[in-house]
């Protein structure tokens, strides 16, 4: 245990080193979580071809599929984070969702893809809101948004191991297909799902070396357990705060996850890219870029609050949602698919600073007993709205809008410009209130 001489707040919290450990372990479920949330999206060609789904019906598996029990669940499992083992509640959660990604591999027709993508919503409704406050007992709150940092980088590692790995996976499939028997009547997307989901059971097996934290930083004359009652009324007296928050961030990621989804089929589409050139070119511009923007955000959030900034953590949000959009923007619009993908790697420098903005903010106003809870509303706001209807609304625009599959690139360009336009704006005015629960926040803190 870490000791502070003055026996101040920071005395007693767990050692650095193995808290570090801890956040390393959930930065590896968080990449688990996003190589099987996003695998679909390298598989949408194979995938179209054999089952005959349009761009809409993609949208749908891609998008409210997975979001709606995703950020439904997540509800419960945020009062259960609250209340009982975080650890154990992310292992089962990762054990589900690793065999509902296997489980896509079975699937014969849309419906049946369809509840599988569900299955791994509801397993990965676990990780963000237990994780988020695990990380909240092991960092002290000025070393906190590195760990949240961390913690993102899996997005990262997660989008670029997919993107690498699945193009590697179809090849090696293709290679040893016509000299293994056991291949015969398996389609090739469907043993990318299997491959790709069953290795995070050891993910799960993992998560066993984590020990639970004590609980710190609680509201003043609290118990354990808070009622829901109590969460509304804090959440209702700083409504604008969380509104600029939720919504501002949420607008974000409705363009990134449209982008995600779509993007391969606007490579092969508009630039006549293979698969296995986009999984190389994006898994590199996704580590690199990726890996940046999470460690970076949280090194700009804590060196902003040592300067006194009080809304540091907002501010790396409004921040990264101008940095994500604008260039994102603009890149459908390249006259080249290379410089398309400068500007999207442009936008890549970015792309984790909402997230790791926005978990630190939460657990920097936000006393310990709610954390979980108020995590997963906004992962409700989030995952439902921009999850669900990013890849949906860039499917609708462009079978209904432009009615043209080669105009996917406008779809894109689109909906980051709408949606950034407004997330800046949105979180600009929250800054003021932002401060105003910032300060008032320390009132409830109990002394350590």
């Amino acid at each position: 245990m870490r000791k502070d001489p003055g026996g101040g707040v920071n005395a007693g919290w767990p050692e650095p080193r193995y808290a570090w450990y801890v956040a390393g372990v959930l930065m590896v479920a968080y990449a688990f979580a996003f190589v099987d949330r996003i695998v679909l999206s390298l598989l949408v060609p194979f995938i179209q071809k054999d089952l005959g789904l349009n761009d809409t019906q993609m949208g749908l598996l891609g998008g409210l599929a997975f979001s709606v029990t995703y950020t439904l669940f997540g509800l419960p499992v945020g009062r259960l984070a609250d209340r009982m083992n975080r650890r154990n509640i992310i292992a089962a959660g990762t054990a589900f969702w690793s065999l509902a990604t296997a489980a896509c591999g079975l699937a014969s027709g849309f419906w049946h893809l369809f509840w599988a993508r569900v299955g791994v919503g509801i397993g990965e409704a676990t990780l963000q809101p237990s994780a988020s406050s695990l990380i909240s007992d092991y960092f002290p709150p000025e070393t906190r948004p590195k760990a949240y940092g961390l913690f993102v980088m899996g997005t990262s590692l997660g989008t670029a191991a997919a993107f690498l790995l699945v193009g590697l996976i179809i090849g090696a499939i293709e290679a040893a297909r016509p000299t293994t028997a056991w291949m015969e009547g398996w389609r090739t997307w469907e043993l990318v799902f299997i491959i790709v989901g069953l290795p995070g059971l050891l993910v799960a097996a993992l998560m066993f070396t984590v020990r639970e934290p004590a609980r710190r930083e609680t509201a003043k004359g609290s118990g354990p357990a808070v009622p829901l009652s109590e969460v509304a009324r804090y959440l209702g007296a700083n409504w604008q705060t969380f509104t600029a928050h939720h919504v501002g961030v949420m607008l974000t990621f409705l363009a990134i996850y449209g982008q995600l989804l779509f993007m391969p089929a606007f490579f092969v589409r508009v630039h006549g890219w293979t698969p296995a050139q986009i999984g190389t070119a994006f898994g590199i511009v996704a580590m690199t870029a990726g890996v940046f923007s999470a460690l970076s955000s949280g090194w700009v959030a804590s060196w902003m609050a040592r300067k006194g900034r009080q809304d540091a953590t907002l501010t790396v949000c409004l921040v990264g949602a101008a940095g994500v959009c604008l260039p994102g923007a603009i890149a459908p619009f390249m006259p080249t698919g290379e410089l398309a993908l400068l500007m999207f790697a442009v936008s890549g420098l970015f792309a984790n600073w909402p997230s790791v903005g926005a978990l630190s903010a939460i657990n920097q106003v936000v006393p310990n007993q709610m954390r979980a809870q108020v995590t997963a509303l906004y992962t409700l706001v989030v995952g439902l709205l921009a999850a669900g209807l990013g890849p949906l609304v860039v499917g609708f625009l462009t079978d209904r809008v432009f009615q043209d599959r080669m105009q996917v690139g406008a779809s894109i360009g689109t909906t980051f410009a709408v949606c950034g336009a407004l997330a800046t704006l949105i979180l600009a005015w929250g800054l003021g209130h932002f401060r105003e629960t910032a300060r008032a926040a320390k009132a409830w803190q109990a002394a350590e």
